[in-house]
């Protein structure tokens, strides 16, 4: 019973009295849909630890019930992104569809209970029978609901989005609920022509670093909406701290999300050299193509759990390489050493082989790190500042484009070395990751390169800062520290490498990193571009206006809370 205890902690909020399709009680448990897949990613990922923990205990009808529980989710894990396109009509029938199955469900769920006082054949069967009765109830009302037959659980992914509209909202009915405001109305800032809000003129380091605060500011000052002019002929931006407007953002999306580019002078700097702008930098179309190509291999446990054994490979040259560091100079610089790790890391999943970033190649790397962080800072500069590098090559595009082309020229022999090598006849699906990305028949050379180009960059400005942000956090929480020391030194012998049984054993360490991801945002925003007009806090947005979710910048007060 370790394996269901260790996986019911987990995911306490998911085990539900009600037998039906799990993605409905996540959808009335959470009422978003985006909330929704994301949890439904998570859970997918800890089912197959469950599995995983289950295989190696001896056979029972215990184990074979709880293998029977999990099986619901098996066909939803295949098929999230299918199903995602059908929550909204989930969300909407939901209710439905549990009335009308009310009675089966009842006498499911008192089978259960039977059988969990009384585990003998007989229960095991009333089981068996019950749930036959609930399935082919399911399975009626779903087709009747859903203006389609279905006959496995596999089908529901299969329904068309066009027969039932995930987001119809006609605008007649938006005005008979609430009296729209117009967009000129939303609270915000002092706009000064041409320079646009006060706080864009003369923007310097200072301000720039300070924007988080900033951010705050602004909510509260004016509200859950405000609506900042950009200046420079930028238009506007819209920030929402409201999860209500996020969750109508999200909404909004569709099949294909429209993005704010995440750094609109690597878009153009790829651009001119004629590279793929990359996921970060795409919308529509393109960017779908290239994301499903990723999907199905970035979203699978197994693959991440092949990377155990290199991640503590990895893992043990950093600890010998902070152990050097310490005995040459008494001390460490974690957020260089932290980038030196994300490198070495990063080469292991992406090229599949060992850079030496932690060993002998070290003053290549802290290059790397080096330009990375220049990049993002000249970056944030021209991002705040009047965009006249857009029109002629100004000294901050130069530096920038001088930057871009170092570190493009060290990953890109990276990346063709590593197509070279990694190119196979094999299945792609019993390959890593890198080869897995290499051998899709769908993808070009110039598509391959600019994944792999982000996967090797992006930890430097994610994975990195992340590691020391959680170290930071354990050192100023002693108790904490002396807690997390004990579970991980009951979990995992003296000499024991740590694999996927030992990390259902941490449930302290995955705390302490979420709420390290909490009190220490990435970014302080989300951005979308809705593609239609949505009503935010009372306000009509039009469609087009760039609108920044910073819901994740009100999460970063407070204490930290580790239960």
């Amino acid at each position: 019973m370790r394996c269901k205890d260790n996986h019911m902690r987990d995911n306490d909020n998911e085990w539900s009295s009600e037998f039906t399709l799990p993605l409905l009680n996540l959808l009335r448990a959470t009422g978003n849909e985006t909330a929704a897949y994301l949890k439904a990613v998570e859970i997918c990922s800890s089912n197959w630890l469950l599995t995983e923990c289950l295989k190696k205990c001896n056979r029972s009808q215990e184990v074979q019930i709880l293998l029977i529980g999990i099986r619901s989710w098996q066909t939803a894990c295949d098929n999230l992104d299918d199903i995602r396109t059908q929550l909204g009509c989930w969300k909407r029938y939901g209710d439905d569809l549990n009335n009308v199955c009310r009675i089966q469900t009842f006498k499911l769920r008192q089978s259960m209970q039977e059988f969990a006082m009384n585990q003998s054949k007989e229960n095991i069967e009333n089981i068996c029978s019950d749930f036959d009765k609930f399935s082919t109830c399911f399975t009626r009302e779903h087709g009747r609901l859903y203006m389609k037959s279905s006959h496995s659980i596999r089908s529901l992914s299969s329904v068309a989005a066009s027969q039932c509209p995930v987001h119809q909202t006609s605008a007649s009915t938006s005005e008979a609920k609430l009296k729209i405001r117009p967009f000129s109305e939303i609270p915000g800032p002092k706009e000064i022509p041409i320079f646009g809000s006060s706080h864009n003129i003369f923007k310097n380091d200072k301000k720039i670093q300070n924007y988080l605060n900033y951010l705050v500011e602004l909510h509260d000052k004016y509200g859950n909406i405000v609506k900042e002019s950009l200046g420079a002929g930028k238009g506007y931006v819209v920030h929402v701290y409201d999860p209500e407007d996020s969750r109508t953002v999200f909404q909004s999306d569709g099949k294909n999300p429209h993005i704010v580019p995440l750094q609109e002078t690597t878009q153009q700097y790829r651009k001119m050299r004629g590279q793929n702008p990359g996921l970060g930098n795409l919308n529509g179309d393109e960017w779908y193509r290239l994301r499903s190509a990723v999907q199905q291999i970035m979203m699978r446990p197994q693959a991440v759990y092949a990377y155990l054994p290199f991640t503590n490979q990895v893992t043990q040259s950093l600890i010998n390489h902070i152990k050097n560091e310490t005995q040459r100079d008494g001390q460490v610089d974690m957020r260089r050493v932290a980038g030196r790790w994300s490198l070495e890391s990063a080469g292991n999943t992406v090229f599949e082989k060992r850079l030496g970033a932690l060993g002998d190649n070290i003053k290549w790397a802290d290059k790397l790190v080096d330009v990375n962080k220049e990049i993002f800072q000249l970056s944030a500069r021209m991002k705040f500042g009047f965009p006249f590098y857009r029109y002629f090559k100004t000294p901050q595009w130069k530096r920038m484009i001088e930057l871009e082309d170092t570190f493009y020229a060290e990953a890109d022999k990276l990346m063709d070395e590593a197509i070279e090598k990694l190119r196979s006849k094999e299945n792609p699906e019993n390959l890593l990751f890198a080869s897995c990305l290499i051998n899709k028949p769908e993808l070009n050379k110039r598509d391959i390169k600019v994944i792999m180009l982000s996967l090797f960059a992006d930890g430097l400005s994610t994975t990195a800062p992340m590691f020391v942000y959680n170290l930071f956090n354990i050192a100023i929480h002693k108790d904490i520290q002396e807690r997390l020391r004990n579970e991980i030194n009951e979990a995992v012998g003296k000499d024991e490498a740590i694999d996927v049984v030992h990390l259902q054993k941490m449930p302290l360490l995955r705390a302490c990193v979420k709420e390290t991801f909490r009190f220490f945002p990435i970014g302080t925003e989300v951005s979308r571009i809705p593609t239609k007009d949505v009503v935010l806090s009372g306000y009509l947005v039009p469609a087009g206006t760039p609108i920044d979710i910073n819901t994740n910048v009100l999460m970063t007060y407070g204490p930290i809370k580790i239960l």
